[in-house]
This record gives C-alpha cells, sequence and structure tokens, in this order.
C-alpha cells in the first residue's frame, strides 16, 4: 500500500472526476489568535491496495506546543475496496481548527485494526502582527 497526503483548505471533485485542490499548506500554517476558527482539509491518495474490504481509521489530532491534552479534531471509520487497480481518495473536508497557540497538526491512518501512524503533519503557527 502506497500512501499520499497533505493538509489544504479545500478539495473538490468536478463532474468528470478530476480532484481540485484548494490551498495547500507546504508543511506550516498561520492562524489568527482569536476564538474564531479555521476550516482545514485533507487529501489522502491510496493505492496498491490489496484486493478486498478494509476498514481504515483517518484521525487528525491538534498536538499543542505547550505540553496540554492533544485535540482530535477528527476520527473516522471507513470501509476501503481494494484491488490492482484502485486508487483510493480520502477528502475529509471542513474539519474546525480552533488554536489559542502553537502546535502541530497530525494525519494518521490504520488499516484493518491496526494503530494507525501518521502519514502527515503540518506546523500550526500563530499570526500576531507587530505594532506599528
Amino acid at each position: 500500500m502506497k500512501i499520499q497526503a497533505l493538509f489544504c483548505d479545500d478539495v473538490r471533485r468536478d463532474e468528470t472526476g478530476t480532484f481540485i485542490v484548494i490551498g495547500v499548506y507546504p508543511g506550516v500554517i498561520y492562524v489568527d489568535p482569536d476564538p474564531s476558527s479555521k476550516n482545514i482539509s485533507n487529501f489522502v491518495l491510496i493505492t496498491e491496495l490489496e484486493p478486498g474490504e478494509h476498514e481504515a481509521r483517518l484521525m487528525m489530532t491538534f498536538h499543542p506546543d505547550d505540553g496540554s491534552d492533544p485535540q482530535v479534531l477528527g476520527d473516522d471509520i471507513l470501509s476501503l475496496q481494494g484491488g490492482d487497480d484502485a486508487a483510493l481518495v480520502l477528502s475529509p473536508s471542513g474539519l474546525q481548527l480552533q488554536v489559542k497557540g502553537p502546535g502541530f497538526l497530525t494525519l494518521r491512518l490504520g488499516m484493518d485494526g491496526s494503530e494507525p501512524s501518521e502519514i502527515c503533519s503540518l506546523k500550526v503557527l500563530v499570526h500576531i502582527e507587530e505594532p506599528r
């Protein structure tokens, strides 16, 4: 099994089946320090999955730098069908990211009851305006 994953603002699928990935984060995201939340999405491509029915657990977690407890933003169980030509796309969208300080996001995937392992991560920094 091969996995490619990234964090982004949104994923859309057009009528031809093509995916449009909007606002890809290259390793860091800056968020505002106010109490509002930001929507964040993922794009996960799985290829070379063994034939048959599989159960996938996809988890997204925010880990604050201050050592406080991690915040689970999404924890989903999905049924997937593998096969020789199967290319599966998972794109959970609109997950709420509300943070008070810096940290990092992790996306973890577990297959068929295995413990989820990290497939991508993103540093989260809080944008603070400089006084003028």
